[in-house]
């Protein structure tokens, strides 16, 4: 299972910042050390990086840090299982990534998803057997004949490709709780089928799996799925999948001190609270 970190830019943001927020995710006391994912996604290309260690360890996150470089979208995915744990093991970590009519795709998903053989893709092919792998093919089999029956990807509107991945999105949700982030570099599809969360500020909109400061967030309404286009929610539609349970409070960092949330502020300006050392690695 992952936590799921999702950004949607009017403008490029350096990519240590995504990281920080990422970072505090995975001190939280719930948090098991595992394996974490990250993309930052520009309209026609995107960097990814995949570790199988903890965050608090800095192989990938010292090198993001160093490099400097910007992206308006970025996507993480955050392990609460140990690899060694986990019955797929590398083929878990995501975001995960597919190309299709020369546009990359990139998802990451959280749930208790119990699928079968009847979730697969004719077209695209998962790498492993993780069921995140498995449900994104089945997601890109969707979106690619969606589009090739609208136009293609620029005579397709944002609202139309989402009717067709909402429609899709409520099948699968009889599998078990589905929680998604999905962007094409452009446009950026948030579901929440169980409940998350999401915070707006003047440079665009975060969503989160569980709001992870003590900055103002919303719940967004179980059985939704958003579409996010330069920072701004331009589309929200419908799923009618089962409803799920409340997800739980919104917890602090270890010791459950609410005194210890942490600001965006202090993420960027307090990094040394986590010891990390940026030469490291």
């Amino acid at each position: 299972m992952n936590e799921i970190v999702a950004f949607n830019y009017i403008k490029a943001q350096r990519a240590d910042e995504y990281l920080y927020f990422m970072r505090q995710i995975h001190i939280e006391k719930i948090v098991r050390p595992g394996g974490w994912g990250a993309a930052f996604i520009y309209p026609k290309s995107l960097r990814l990086f995949h570790d199988t260690s903890s965050l608090r360890s800095c192989s990938h996150f010292s090198s993001v840090i160093t490099n400097r470089f910007e992206a308006p979208i970025f996507l993480g995915g955050v392990s609460r299982i140990r690899l060694e744990d986990e019955e797929n093991g590398l083929d878990s970590i995501q975001p995960i990534v597919r190309e299709s009519n020369g546009h990359f795709w990139t998802f990451v998903q959280s749930g208790d998803l119990k699928i079968n053989d009847n979730v697969c893709s004719d077209r695209f092919k998962s790498v492993g057997n993780s069921v995140g792998e498995k449900i994104f093919c089945r997601l890109m089999d969707v979106i690619a004949n969606a589009l090739h029956e609208l136009g293609g990807i620029k005579a397709a509107s944002p609202y139309a490709l989402a009717t067709c991945i909402a429609e899709e999105t409520t099948s699968l949700t009889e599998y078990g709780e589905f929680n998604y982030a999905l962007t094409n570099g452009k446009l950026l599809f948030i579901h929440s089928h169980s409940g998350l969360y999401q915070k707006e500020d003047k440079f665009g909109v975060v969503f989160a799996s569980r709001p992870a400061s003590r900055e103002n967030w919303q719940r967004i309404e179980p059985n939704t799925l958003l579409v996010v286009q330069d920072g701004k929610i331009v589309e929200v539609l419908p799923t009618h999948g089962r409803r799920m349970s409340e997800p739980g409070e919104a917890i602090g960092c270890e010791g459950g001190d609410d005194a210890l949330y942490l600001t965006w502020k202090d993420l960027i300006n307090k990094s040394d609270d986590y010891d990390f050392d940026p030469n490291c690695g």
